[in-house]
């Protein structure tokens, strides 16, 4: 089964190669974010998140709204941290205009990894 960490690993591994590919660090920072996005969003189903069709967001946003409301201070700060790359992620994914830099891409995989390694241990591992 295909996990969060999985797609942080290949974003990590594309970015080894994404120094002179603009095209990498947009794949880069595209995975780091969904590798963050599933580690958080299993979490928040053993936190008791569920996905409500009805209120008129899309899941990312939903999910983000739901973490932004949380009681735990851990849990609101994986809002911010995914709501900041989900931004990232949509300029990387649809704004071609805009020349995604390296650093762009380091500062997705890093956000990602620490998201995962340090924030989502403390609240039970999401991998």
């Amino acid at each position: 089964m295909t996990t969060g960490v999985d797609f942080l690993k290949e974003a990590q591994q594309l970015l080894g190669t994404a120094r002179s590919s603009e095209i990498r660090c947009r794949t880069s920072i595209s995975r780091a974010y969904y590798g963050a996005f599933h580690t958080v969003s299993q979490i928040a189903s053993r936190l008791g998140y569920k996905f409500d069709s009805s209120a008129g967001l899309g899941i990312h946003e939903h999910m983000i709204a739901w973490l932004r409301h949380h009681s735990n201070r851990s849990v609101r700060n994986l809002s911010s941290f995914l709501a900041d790359m989900k931004g990232k992620r949509h300029r990387a994914d649809y704004a071609l205009h805009h020349r995604v830099e390296y650093h762009e891409a380091q500062e997705a995989v890093e956000t990602a990894a620490f998201m995962i390694d340090e924030v989502c241990s403390e609240l039970g591992d999401g991998s």
